[in-house]
């Protein structure tokens, strides 16, 4: 009742909480937590424990546990099974270090610890920026949603440059801005209390009597962030900058009196010339007059950051509480100082949003980073031969033309040294890494052989955005895209890879690969889907089946979120994919009525994710997958059982898949040719002694395999109380090998009744 009643009242609290309350306890859902700590492709207890303990747990079905449950000699083991299962739950949260990196965030954010978990980033930054504000004698403001609602719109975007897409064989340095947003308010003065508008405005230029046009921004509006504000009488006097270098690149302005301005909003007048305006038009105080609350603070918690790793790296070897302790802190105030932007531009559900400080941060990260790719273009060491070929918010890709890898880091380390230079402190920019070589396919998808360190003898693959590292495609498909580029990094030969991929469509049309990696997880979100009551088939397929997963057994609706399970698989003539989607359960316990649909998971799984590679490079996938043979048979072991006369547990109609209409025509001993409905061909028939040889030999091996895999079962506890295996889980390769040959074992058990008779 209570947890029916959360669902109806707290939507939030449905979709994202443990669904329990209890008073002076805090509940955690171990589900979402570690959904929230890791990437995987499946959130079960199982592919949990194996991820973060490396170790193999069984998945033991509620019918299979009830049964062990109800003999009194195996309920032990039931109990045992629970047992066993909260220990691990709990050497999970000491694995992740949860409850001890939660506690410093709350330290450090000096918030409570359940509001680490349940609250935004904006309650963390307000959190801290209102407790400086306090000792520096500033007031912040609470406007409500009429005057939010009345700002102007956010005009500034970050720089994302539309990549050169290519393949480049000469070195790509990677220079990356140290949190640039963070640097750009700290070395402007960008802040609340020390915005003034824009300076052009008193001079009507963009209205009469200098009020704001339509566009906004103006003084009233960047005075009412400062009108709640006295001068900082106790700020430190910071040495001027040079303004001149700033101006060129942070915008021009004209010489204009600030003094009635100013004092208006009780501020002391300012020299013009040192005024700070941002690209947007938007001025700013220098820190010299008065330093703003959001300077200080993150320049407070990058310098206490830099400490903290100072003292981790100082540490005694043997100290490691200390050290994770302090690696928690250190990562507490890198996400206070990413997400202080934020703050400022949360227009929509922010506590105190200001568009025209959020446009001037963006617009001068914009205008640093644009001032950098000119530089490094106009260059007269580099000019000859640097090429930036892609640009992304606070990172820049140059190629080098003809130079070595070793090249390649020291003028990344020169030009990285130069940039930083022409900047005010605290901007830095570092060689982040180097390609040689990678692919640039559009904005935020490239991969490539990364070189982090001039002597380093391998390289590492590293990619993003593409399906090596995405999780909305099968497993089978990122590791051949993968191995497919590592090969072409590797030898640089067009023909490896060729080979590679047509032995690969060779496995998967004859049916030698594994069910899990062809198995699909996607979210599941139930009650969000439209026509979901009226037509099942405009549903995503995941949520399809776990509709007729709940239709069997109420209990097996998923939760908010859930990552659901499925296969495809070949269905009759001209079915639709919403139809040719089962459970992998399914697939498993079919018997062989069913089997994996190669045609789909090659034509549009894995050659569209090949070809957007491989067509850069002049290669097209589809002329190789066209000259493969098509024409492969169904094996032995994957013959469906009803042609040897075994009924299916799943299957009730024994004509329900194409695989019923056409069945091989081979010899189960020698593979040759037979006629119709006869499992021999003519000389097996003829030589019947070796038949008697041969197909008992192949049940030896076959039994060898299953006693083989029943032990490493039973290494995990997967074996029930009188020897039968009950484990089921669908994250262990090890259950769907053994599945196989059990569908083997009995193949050829049928086969030689057959034989016999």
């Amino acid at each position: 009742v209570e947890v029916a009643e959360l669902g109806e009242n707290d939507q939030y609290g449905w979709d994202h909480d443990s669904g329990l309350r209890v008073a002076g306890r805090i509940v955690l859902n171990m589900w979402r937590t570690i959904r929230a700590e890791v990437k995987l492709q499946s959130y079960s207890f199982e592919n949990c424990v194996a991820s973060i303990l490396k170790i193999r747990v069984p998945h033991v079905k509620r019918p299979a546990l009830h049964g062990l449950f109800k003999r009194h000699e195996t309920r032990w083991r039931c109990l045992s099974h629970y047992v066993l299962c909260n220990r691990l739950c709990l050497h999970m949260i000491e694995q992740l270090d949860f409850i001890r990196r939660t506690s410093e965030l709350a330290r450090t954010f000096g918030i409570d610890f359940f509001s680490v978990i349940s609250r935004g980033s904006q309650y963390r930054v307000e959190s801290m920026m209102v407790r400086l504000a306090h000792s520096q004698n500033y007031i912040a403001l609470s406007p409500n949603n009429e005057q939010v609602a009345r700002q102007p719109a956010m005009e500034a975007l970050p720089l994302v440059m539309e990549p050169v897409s290519g393949m480049y064989e000469d070195p790509v340095c990677v220079l990356d801005f140290q949190s640039l947003y963070p640097s750009m308010i700290i070395a402007y003065n960008l802040c609340f209390s020390t915005c003034i508008g824009r300076p052009k405005h008193l001079f009507g230029e963009d209205g009469e009597d200098g009020e704001d046009g339509e566009d906004g921004g103006g003084p009233p509006a960047a005075a009412a962030a400062a009108a709640a504000a006295r001068p900082d009488s106790t700020a430190e006097a910071a040495a001027k900058r040079n303004q001149t270098k700033k101006n060129t690149r942070l915008g021009c302005r004209e010489s204009f009196s600030l003094d009635s301005s100013l004092a208006a909003n009780n501020i002391d007048p300012v020299d013009p010339n040192d005024l700070i305006v941002t690209p947007n038009g938007i001025g700013f105080v220098p820190p010299s007059h008065r330093r703003g609350v959001l300077p200080r603070l993150l320049h407070e918690i990058l310098q206490t950051r830099i400490m903290i790793k100072s003292a981790m790296r100082n540490a005694p070897a043997d100290a490691k509480s200390l050290c994770r302790s302090l690696n928690a802190k250190q990562f507490a105030l890198k996400l206070i100082a990413n997400v202080t932007y934020g703050y400022t531009a949360a227009g929509f559900s922010g506590r105190m949003p200001m568009a025209e400080l959020a446009d001037a941060i963006v617009q001068s990260g914009r205008e640093t980073l644009e001032d950098t790719i000119r530089f490094i273009k106009t260059h007269p060491d580099w000019r000859e031969f640097a090429d930036v070929i892609y640009g992304d918010t606070d990172s820049i890709f140059v190629r080098l033309k003809g130079r070595t890898l070793e090249e390649a880091h020291r003028i990344g380390q020169d030009i990285a040294k130069a940039v930083t230079a022409r900047n005010p402190d605290p901007v830095l920019l570092k060689l982040e890494k180097v390609y040689h070589p990678c692919f640039l396919l559009s904005k935020k998808r490239y991969v490539g052989a990364m070189y982090e360190r001039p002597d380093q003898a391998r390289f590492q693959f590293d990619a993003k955005g593409i399906e090596t590292v995405r999780r909305d495609s099968c497993p089978a498909v990122s590791k051949i895209v993968e191995q497919s580029l590592r090969i072409l990094f590797t030898s640089a030969d067009i023909s490896a890879v060729k080979a590679y991929v047509e032995r690969q469509w060779k496995r998967i049309i004859s049916g030698r690969v594994s069910v899990m990696d062809f198995i699909f997880a996607k979210e599941v979100r139930l009650g969000t889907y439209a026509g979901e009551t009226s037509n099942a088939s405009s549903i995503p397929p995941a949520a399809l089946v776990a509709t007729k997963a709940m239709a069997k057994d109420p209990r097996r609706e998923p939760r908010f979120g859930e990552r659901v399970s499925y296969v495809v698989v070949h269905g009759e003539p001209g079915a639709r994919l919403i139809d040719m989607v089962v459970e992998p359960e399914t697939l498993v316990e079919s018997g062989g009525t069913l089997r994996l649909h190669a045609a789909y998971y090659i034509t549009k799984q894995i050659n569209p994710a090949l070809e957007r590679f491989m067509r850069l490079i002049g290669v097209d996938v589809q002329i190789w997958y066209s000259r493969i043979p098509k024409a492969m048979r169904l094996l032995p072991h994957k013959r469906p059982l009803s042609s040897l006369g075994v009924t299916s547990t799943t299957a009730t109609n024994p004509k329900s898949t194409i695989d019923q209409f056409y069945l091989s025509r081979h010899c189960i001993c020698c593979d040759a040719l037979t006629r119709v409905n006869e499992p021999l061909c003519c000389a097996c028939q003829a030589d019947r002694q070796l038949v008697a040889l041969a197909l008992p030999l192949r049940l030896n091996r076959i039994e060898r395999q299953r006693v083989h895999l029943g032990r490493i079962c039973g290494a995990c506890g997967g074996v029930g109380g009188r020897g039968e295996v009950v484990c089921e889980s669908l994250d262990c390769a090890v259950y769907f090998e053994r599945r196989k040959v059990e569908g083997e074992l009995m193949r050829v058990v049928s086969t030689l009744s057959v034989v016999d008779e």
